[in-house]
């Protein structure tokens, strides 16, 4: 009876951790969410920038004969604006890969949580139908 007690209480605080690691994988996806969304905001004002960048350049070249030295500035800040949009652009795929598979992960752990939990029921049943036997 004793040991059967301890079982339950050792499949109770098993259910407990999984239940916790749970929460804390979909608070932890809910988060990365979020950060992707603010990156997605980012690299939306960043190519903003760089259209307007982009803008200004071709308004700049019908003046060209007379502000060549302001062009090459502005087509430099083009340039650099273009290549730091690019990066960003690069860094925030790379970011939705990692994102994806975490999301992948914590599909296959909640899978698994949901699995374990299962068994611990079918386990909690099964004592329950022994004790009920004796």
């Amino acid at each position: 009876d004793e040991e059967l007690r301890a079982k339950d209480i050792q499949l109770l605080r098993l259910q407990r951790e999984l239940q916790d690691a749970l929460t804390d994988g979909i608070a932890k996806r809910a988060e990365l969410r979020e950060d992707l969304q603010q990156r997605d905001a980012e690299l939306f004002a960043l190519r903003a920038t760089s259209n307007q960048v982009e803008a200004d350049l071709y308004a700049s070249q019908s003046v060209q004969s007379q502000m060549g030295k302001v062009v090459e500035a502005r087509e430099a800040e083009a340039d650099d604006a273009r290549r730091e949009a690019v990066a960003t652009r690069e860094a925030l795929w790379d970011e939705r890969a990692r994102r994806k598979e975490l999301e992948r992960l914590f599909g296959m752990a909640e899978t698994a949580l949901e699995d374990e939990r299962r068994r611990n029921i079918l386990l909690l049943e099964r004592l329950a139908a022994l004790e009920a036997t004796r």
